[in-house]
C-alpha cells in the first residue's frame, strides 16, 4: 500500500451528495431497478469504486510526493506541490484535497451494499453462472474493505469525518455531524475483522483471475497502517503505550501469516515491478505508460517535462 505525507487536518463543513444520483448508471442510463439485477451492471458499479483507489505518481501537477520534501525538488515554481515548502497552503487553500472524491466513492459501495442482491435469476441456467457467482460472492467483502480504506484515507487527513454507512438523501446528508476519529477508526478496524477471513488470499486460482480484487493479506494490512496512524500523538493527543501495542500486534499477525503461509516477502529491487511480485499486498494497476519516466527526466532530456528533480547529497542536481 502506498505510504502518504500526513496532511495538517483541515476543517470543513458537512455538504455530502445525495445517493439519488447513483439510482442510475450516468453512463447507460440503466435505473435502480436495472442496475442491481444483472450480473454485469452490479459488477461494473464495484468496479466503480475500485476506480477511486489512488495513484501517487504524478498526482500534485505531475510531481511525486517526494517533491514535497528534501528528497526532490519540482522545475515548475507555479505547481501546487510547491505550497509544502512555501507554507502557501492553508484550511481555504488546500493540496491533495480528496473530500467530494472519497465521499463519492463511499456513496458508490453504500448503493452496492444496500441494493445487491444474493444471486441473479435471469442467469441461472448460463453455463457460466456458477463461476460468476464464485466470484460474486466476495463483492460485499469488497465493498466493505473499499468503504473502511476511503474513511481511512479521509480520517488522516481531517481527522473528524461523517460516519455515514447508507445512503441518504441530499437533505439528510448535510445534516451529518462529523464523527470522532475514534469511532471512525474502530468502524474500520470492525470492518476490517468481519472481512478478513471471508475474503481469498489470492484470485489467481479463482474465475477470470482477477488478481487486482481486495484479498485477506490487504484487510490485515489496511488494519496494521489504520492502528499506527492512531497510535500517533498527532491523532491521539498523547503517547499511549496501549495503541503502540495494539498497532504492533496487528502487523506481527501479518508477518506471521505471511511468513508461515508464503504470501508475501521482500524481493530484489530489479524484480519487484511486475504483478506477480511477493512484495505487492494491494495495487492500482494502470496501462502501460512513460508518463512517469517523461515526468520525471532531467531539465533538457529530450522527451522530458522537467519533472521531480533528484539531488545529491552535496545538493547539487543530479
Amino acid at each position: 500500500m502506498n505510504k502518504y505525507l500526513l496532511s495538517t487536518i483541515l476543517a470543513f463543513a458537512v455538504s455530502l451528495p445525495s445517493c439519488d444520483y447513483l439510482d442510475y448508471s450516468e453512463s447507460s442510463g440503466y435505473g435502480k431497478e436495472d442496475m442491481f439485477v444483472y450480473f454485469d451492471r452490479a459488477k461494473g458499479m464495484l468496479t466503480t469504486a475500485y476506480s477511486y483507489l489512488p495513484v501517487d505518481f504524478g498526482s500534485f501537477d505531475g510531481a511525486t510526493r517526494a517533491a514535497a520534501t528534501d528528497e526532490a525538488e519540482y522545475a515548475w515554481s507555479t505547481s501546487n506541490i510547491i505550497r509544502y515548502n512555501n507554507g502557501s497552503w492553508s484550511p481555504i487553500l488546500t493540496i491533495d484535497d480528496v473530500w467530494g472524491n472519497y465521499y463519492a466513492a463511499i456513496r458508490t459501495t453504500n448503493m452496492f451494499l444496500e441494493n445487491h442482491q444474493k444471486d441473479f435469476e435471469n442467469i441461472e441456467w448460463n453455463d457460466d453462472y456458477a463461476l460468476l457467482m464464485k466470484q460474486y460472492q466476495y463483492y460485499p467483502y469488497e465493498a466493505r474493505f473499499l468503504r473502511a480504506f476511503y474513511y481511512f484515507e479521509l480520517a488522516k487527513r481531517y481527522k473528524n469525518v461523517p460516519l455515514i454507512t447508507d445512503c441518504l438523501e441530499l437533505e439528510d446528508a448535510n445534516k451529518v455531524a462529523p464523527a470522532d476519529f475514534e469511532k471512525v477508526i474502530g468502524f474500520i478496524v470492525s470492518e476490517c475483522n468481519e472481512i478478513a477471513d471471508k475474503l481469498p488470499v489470492s484470485y489467481k486460482d479463482m474465475p477470470g483471475a482477477e488478481t487486482g480484487r481486495i484479498t485477506q493479506g490487504a484487510v490485515m494490512a489496511l488494519k496494521s497502517r489504520v492502528l499506527l496512524y492512531a497510535a500517533s500523538p498527532l491523532y491521539a493527543g498523547a503517547i499511549s503505550q496501549e495503541k503502540w501495542v495494539e498497532a504492533a500486534k496487528a502487523a506481527k499477525q501479518l508477518i506471521d501469516k505471511s511468513e508461515s503461509e508464503g504470501w508475501y516477502q521482500l524481493v530484489d529491487e530489479s524484480s519487484w515491478n511486475n504483478l506477480s511480485s511477493k512484495e505487492l499486498i494491494l495495487e492500482t494497476r494502470q496501462g502501460n505508460s512513460n508518463n512517469f519516466e517523461k515526468l520525471n527526466f532531467p531539465i533538457g532530456y529530450e522527451g522530458g517535462k522537467l519533472g521531480n528533480l533528484p539531488f545529491t547529497k552535496s545538493g547539487r542536481c543530479l
